[in-house]
């Protein structure tokens, strides 16, 4: 019905939970309860399901009320106790269901404890009738504000019309709409990229000044040594490419340590730090830093021109009377 009338979706997944949600679940002498979910084929698309082994819910089990169910990795560890679940049975409130297929999840362990089933043979077998307990869609386009209220407005009008309720009522019907805390968050996170990229470029400068006071105080103890080298004949240059080889090196090697140090920071974050939903995981993108690392080594080699191009001007009479 949305798919035909709402212009621009992309795909439209319902759900119906059976009496109780959590079903309890049989195989041979393990019983235990799982989130039991009756959904149609597009449900795969909107929670990121990733088959493993098998398939998932196809038309043809809709049609045929086939007592078929897909599983996730942790209810298939659990219930098979290292065994492959794909075609075996299981009993899901008494019913004997086929196992076809099983998936792992993004959003991890909670979500891969979740069992499938077709939404007509759900509503079949459990006397749901033709109830849905939440409907689902995506739009497809660029996400904008704009677009998320037409597609709210338009799934009320729909819906209000065919379940003849007021579209106007906020109480008749209950959305969700994702779009806006999808927008929300990316503003927040541009916030916080572009305080990252400030704080960045304020450490490169900072960087670029430690470097270059580095040279200055050395320059200024070797006044006597680069003095020497002119006396004894040797270009401006030669000196200026000394100093610049000693910028290079300095910076290079601490842009390759901090790289390191950051890198296994992050792997070390990614072994120990306990599952949660605010930071999944981290990783290093090693061309990113790559090319941070490159930025700075330039940016820091630059910042010895300048106590180079000044040793280069030191008269020898000079730095050897000073000495």
């Amino acid at each position: 019905m949305l798919r035909e009338r709402l212009r621009g979706i992309e795909h439209v997944a319902a759900r119906f939970y059976p009496p109780g949600r959590s079903a309890q679940i049989r195989y041979q002498d393990t019983t235990t309860v799982y989130d039991t979910r009756a959904v149609n084929p597009d449900h795969v698309h909107l929670e990121r399901t990733e088959i493993l082994e098998g398939r998932f819910i196809n038309d043809l089990d809709l049609q045929q009320k086939r007592k078929v169910v897909v599983i996730g990795r942790a209810v298939e560890l659990e219930l098979f106790r290292g065994e492959p679940g794909i075609g075996k049975y299981i009993e899901i409130g008494g019913f004997p269901f086929h196992v076809v297929g099983i998936f792992t999840d993004a959003g991890g362990q909670d979500e891969e404890e979740i069992i499938y089933l077709p939404m007509t043979t759900a509503q079949l077998v459990f006397l749901g009738g033709d109830n849905v307990s939440m409907l689902m869609f995506t739009m497809a386009g660029e996400p904008t504000a704009a677009s998320g209220v037409y597609a709210e407005e338009q799934a009320r009008s729909i819906l209000g019309e065919v379940h003849h309720f007021n579209p106007k009522d906020r109480r008749a019907i209950r959305v969700r709409n994702n779009l806006e805390s999808y927008l929300e968050i990316m503003q927040v996170l541009k916030l916080i990229q572009g305080f990252t990229w400030l704080v960045g470029l304020g450490t490169v400068l900072a960087g670029i000044v430690g470097v270059a006071n580095i040279l200055m105080v050395s320059v200024r103890e070797r006044t006597r040594e680069f003095g020497l080298c002119k006396a004894l004949g040797a270009p401006p240059s030669r000196i200026i490419a000394t100093l610049m080889q000693e910028a290079l090196i300095l910076t290079s090697s601490s842009g390759l340590l901090g790289m390191a140090l950051g890198i296994a920071v992050i792997e070390l974050g990614q072994a120990y730090l306990p599952e949660n939903d605010y930071l999944r995981n981290p990783e290093v993108d090693v061309s990113l830093a790559l090319t941070a690392t490159a930025i700075i080594v330039v940016l820091g080699s630059l910042a010895g021109v300048i106590p180079a191009l000044r040793a280069a001007r030191i008269q020898p009479v000079e730095a050897l009377r000073g000495g």
